[in-house]
């Protein structure tokens, strides 16, 4: 299973860029980006979670903070569910 952990909106921003440059680049952009936001993303906060909704991002999981045993539970309850 491909998780993708963010900390920060710029990170989120920043990424999604670097996803869309390299699908354009191989042509393949809407099932990329497609694929890619359908994908697990852990995120820190309620407003870390709205940015990614607002940016079309539906597999969204917020630890409650960026400790390493959040982040390690919301990780093994991705992986048994």
């Amino acid at each position: 299973m491909d998780i993708t952990l963010i900390s920060s909106a710029e990170s989120l921003q920043n990424l999604l860029n670097m996803v869309v440059n390299i699908a354009e680049k191989v042509g393949i952009r809407a099932d990329l980006l497609s694929t890619f936001k359908q994908k697990p993303l852990l995120v820190p906060s309620h407003r870390l979670d709205q940015l990614a909704k607002s940016l079309g991002f539906t597999y969204i999981t917020q630890t409650g903070g960026l400790q390493d045993t959040v982040i390690v539970n919301a990780v093994k309850q991705l992986m048994a569910s």
